[in-house]
């Protein structure tokens, strides 16, 4: 698996096709491996990313410098321009990369996204979109959950949900809780019509109702918003109903991006 340093930090990532870059950023609890289904369904006609968020360290972990990263994944890549998706708290991270470098910018894919989530309990955050445990925190603990070789669950081929749950970044506590304090401290609404690029907000109709809300919300803020409903599919619309949604996505680049 490829990887990049990026401010002290080693990011790995996903990188096939070619063509119009597409990045795919996970949420709260998610990582690279979750856009599987991406990287494989749309590599025929894009040039597919895909990553995880950093774990909170020293640094004040903030929409700035989640977006740092991604500024320096694309160059690190030498690429200028891309289109960036990005999964509930990734998602955010996406709408705050449109809004700082508009020129980079060429199209948004917001996938179970709310501009804010502030009226939300981090206990209910957790159990709506948590899928695994988080990692202990210290060094022993990593240690010893290495050593034993415990940090994923054991398979369950009956759950189709089992692969995300196994593959959930190892997000530890310090990480979750960080990002559930910037997910739940962060209101982007009032900036939602800055927004310059084509966005195609994308959901399930069985997603909890203020993702629901929220996808409304920037439907009707965004000044140029496409909003696809998968029925029957909730908030892992992209892994369960990956055929639709890449079908959603493709449609949307090809019919709104020019390349610059």
């Amino acid at each position: 698996m490829p990887n990049i340093n990026i401010d002290g930090q080693r990011f790995d990532y996903a990188d096939t096709g070619s063509g119009l870059a597409v990045l795919f950023l996970s949420g709260l609890c998610g990582s690279k491996d979750w856009f599987r289904y991406q990287s494989a369904g749309l590599a025929d006609r894009f040039r597919v990313l895909a990553t995880s968020l950093r774990s909170a360290g020293r640094a004040v972990y903030t929409l700035d410098l989640l977006v740092g990263d991604v500024v320096g994944l694309l160059d690190g890549l030498r690429i200028h321009h891309a289109a960036i998706a990005g999964h509930s708290l990734g998602g955010m991270v996406a709408l705050s990369f449109a809004l700082a470098y508009p020129d980079r910018c060429l199209a948004l894919v917001l996938s179970s996204t709310a501009p804010s989530y502030a009226s939300v309990p981090a206990d209910q955050l957790i159990s709506d979109l948590m899928l695994g445990e988080p990692r202990p925190d210290g060094l022993w603990a990593r240690l010893k959950q290495k050593l034993l070789k415990s940090d994923l669950p054991k398979e369950d081929s009956s759950d189709p949900l089992d692969y995300l749950a196994r593959h959930n970044g190892g997000v530890d506590r310090l990480t979750l809780q960080a990002r559930l304090k910037l997910m739940r401290e962060t209101d982007l609404t009032e900036r939602l019509g800055e927004v310059g690029v084509p966005v195609l907000v994308i959901a399930g109709s069985r997603e909890q109702p203020y993702i629901l809300a929220g996808s409304q919300a920037l439907d009707q803020r965004l000044a140029d918003s496409t909003v696809e409903i998968i029925e029957d599919a909730d908030q892992f619309h992209f892994f369960t109903r990956h055929d639709q949604f890449n079908e959603a996505v493709a449609d949307f680049l090809l019919h709104k991006v020019s390349r610059p």
